[in-house]
């Protein structure tokens, strides 16, 4: 192989007395080792120590979870945002409960006025969306009220992305057979 302008070979001389010669590399011509793989590829350390970093924040936790939960579960700045996101998320099942069978006979009474004699699949599915929609609706008002106020919102966001999908499951085996 060609190198800086110089063509390495390797040369054998036959039984028949030709010579025989073909092109190598650099390195098997002059005899050097060949790069080793830690000189190609970066050092494990290299890899593992950002893994690492990133997990420094949750060493304690990792070190000591019962520790760290029962010295955690006492402060206030910690237990307080996880409390009042659960709270905004069982008012809001709640609410959500208390107000469904209101909204399911308002959809009757209004598709009644609409269609002349409503149709019993599209009612069906109506109903059975109506808790779910009425659960997301609120899960995102509770999301954009504690967002307003520079809460934390990770848990009822969390709700609401499981209602949204439980509305579209709901509503989507409707149609199945």
């Amino acid at each position: 192989m060609a190198e800086n302008g110089v063509t390495y070979q390797k040369c054998i001389t036959g039984s028949d007395g030709e010579t025989y010669c073909r092109p190598v590399d650099a390195t098997e011509a002059t005899g050097q080792p060949a790069q080793q793989a830690d000189e190609i590829l970066p050092p494990v350390e290299d890899l593992v120590n950002p893994l690492i970093k990133w997990l420094e924040p949750a060493r304690p936790f990792i070190d000591d979870p019962a520790g760290w939960l029962s010295s955690k579960a006492q402060q206030p700045e910690f237990l307080y945002p996880i409390l009042i996101q659960i709270a905004c998320i069982i008012v809001a099942l709640a609410l959500g409960a208390l107000l469904t069978p209101p909204f399911k006979r308002l959809i009757t009474v209004t598709l009644r006025r609409f269609v002349e004699p409503p149709r019993r699949e599209g009612l069906d599915i109506l109903h059975k969306a109506v808790r779910p929609a009425l659960w997301s609706l609120l899960l995102a008002l509770a999301v954009s009220l504690l967002g307003s106020v520079d809460h934390a919102v990770i848990l009822v966001r969390t709700a609401l992305s499981l209602a949204i999908a439980w509305l579209v499951i709901r509503v989507s085996l409707s149609f199945l057979p």
